[in-house]
């Protein structure tokens, strides 16, 4: 899930970079101004993703732990 959510989030900001920077001359200053921000925005975006994938990760490292401890019977 979370490297689909990546995957589309990534493709969209490269794309609204490629046009600020091929256009910018062409692009008024109040729409580069909402590009530079929906491309930080999709940044903050990505970056929540990193962390709740990492979150989910260890999550699921922590409960493979508690099951192993049930299985030897040491809980």
């Amino acid at each position: 899930m979370f490297e689909r959510y990546m995957e589309i989030c990534t493709k969209r900001r490269t794309h609204l970079i490629n046009v600020l920077e091929g256009n910018t001359q062409e692009i008024d200053p109040c729409t580069q101004h909402k590009l530079y921000g929906a491309i930080n925005e999709i940044g903050f975006i990505i970056d929540a993703l990193h962390y709740y994938e990492e979150k989910n990760s260890n999550n699921g490292k922590e409960h493979g732990i508690k099951e192993e401890q049930v299985d030897n019977g040491t809980n």
